[in-house]
């Protein structure tokens, strides 16, 4: 069977946003096959600098990731302009071999996207130094999301698609209707936000297993250390000026992205390049909720539905008053894990100064930063921070997506941990 007769080729591009879109040329596109080694080679030349992915249809629907093994080259990660080449041997892989003559039918697809516009999945190697992998879909991953390799090894990163586009944040004011009980606060008021940029959030809270791949060591007083799961918990007993530092140099909004070094944000960085932070805390309602106004992002409305709300969070009906492996939950619509309960998850935002604007408020705001350090209260920001999402020893209304709960900065807990978020470009 000589698969150069076989097999056909085709290739797109990704348009997207104001950088140049990388396009796959294809007067330089090459599928050939060694007629001795039957290695397939794969050559193409890019435009410009982009994120490359390789997919194997037929009758244009995708294959399968089984399809994919046994690739080598410049494919699922970012390459300058210029040429390249991806090889593959079709006569190793298992998945061709038992289609027989049907490979026939086969097209390899590739597709080019632009750096400011990457793919939905971006993963990072956290043994590997800067070793960046992306998906252009979540049934392309070699094994399951879910799989726990995605817990410690690595991390997953979605990005959401929150470009230009008006959300609402909060819950409204007659939620007597809307939420069962009375569930509005002034410091949750619903407002419409606007962020001028996609981003990216991890799929799960960081676990323990992972923060001690880059730090080191768990924090001091972590608990549920010794339990067999351990490592898939998510990690806890943080201050938020363990993850990225306090002080002047470091506040959010005023000191921008900048972090204390040796701090756990610092050394992830370092390790893999990429500019990684705490969410906002208007990206983090965003990713929470997916689209859903209720006040949860499975669409209940009722917390005291505990056959409904147990489906997608761990609080005090189910916890056992301890947290739980990540991922073991329902995801949200944009396949988020445990945006609901298990940890509370520190966002970069002071918390919220009441006052009677803020309440009634329903101004439209681009890219919020969230209250100053002046209007916090203190200079540093040390006194005021915020968290969202509840945990395993809250009530149920606690974990509501328009919840917020203010807590020290300074002071670690074991019910606080947090989900990295970084920018949608890739690196």
């Amino acid at each position: 069977m000589t698969m150069k007769h076989l097999l056909t080729a085709g290739v797109t591009a990704c348009a997207l946003c104001a950088l140049a879109t990388p396009k796959v040329n294809p007067q330089t596109f090459d599928f050939s096959q060694n007629e001795t080694s039957g290695l397939v080679t794969l050559a193409y030349e890019l435009s410009e600098p982009g994120v490359v992915t390789v997919d194997f249809q037929t009758n244009g629907v995708s294959m399968g990731a089984v399809f994919r093994e046994g690739l080598t080259g410049d494919y699922n990660a970012l390459f300058g302009a210029g040429p390249h080449a991806i090889t593959f041997d079709p006569f190793t892989n298992a998945a061709f071999q038992a289609l027989g003559k049907v490979v026939s039918n086969v097209t390899a697809v590739l597709t080019a996207w632009a750096t400011n516009a990457p793919p939905p999945w971006m993963v990072v190697d956290l043994d590997t130094p800067s070793n960046v992998t992306y998906y252009a879909d979540e049934s392309w991953f070699p094994v399951p999301m879910t799989n726990d390799i995605y817990k410690t090894d690595k991390l997953v990163m979605r990005r959401i698609p929150a470009a230009n586009k008006t959300y609402r944040l909060g819950a409204p004011y007659n939620s007597y209707s809307s939420e069962k009980g009375k569930c509005w606060n002034p410091l949750s008021t619903a407002r419409p936000v606007i962020l001028t940029k996609d981003y990216y959030i991890g799929i799960f809270p960081v676990t323990q297993a992972q923060y001690r791949k880059i730090n080191g060591s768990l924090p001091s007083g972590e608990s549920w250390t010794d339990q067999t799961d351990s490592g898939l918990r998510p990690v806890g007993n943080l201050s938020y000026s363990r993850i990225r530092g306090m002080g002047t140099d470091y506040c959010w909004p005023s000191s921008g992205h900048n972090v204390a070094s040796g701090t756990f944000m610092d050394e992830l960085r370092k390790h893999s390049g990429v500019m990684f932070d705490l969410p906002t805390d208007a990206q983090w309602e965003i990713a929470c909720r997916a689209g859903n106004g209720a006040a949860f992002n499975n669409s209940c409305n009722d917390w005291e539905d505990d056959s409904s709300v147990g489906t997608i969070a761990w609080y005090t009906k189910n916890s056992s008053a301890q947290t739980h492996p990540v991922g073991m939950k329902e995801p949200n619509a944009w396949g988020l894990y445990d945006m609901h309960g298990n940890v509370w998850e520190c966002v970069l935002d002071l918390y919220p100064v009441y006052n009677g604007a803020y309440a009634k408020s329903s101004a439209l705001e681009i890219d919020p930063v969230g209250t100053t350090e002046s209007e916090n209260g203190n200079s540093d920001g040390s006194e005021r921070g915020l968290q969202r999402g509840g945990s395993y020893a809250d009530a149920a209304s606690a974990l509501r997506s328009a919840r917020r709960q203010f807590y020290p900065r300074w002071t670690p807990s074991q019910d606080q941990g947090f989900r990295l978020c970084c920018p949608a470009e890739a690196r």
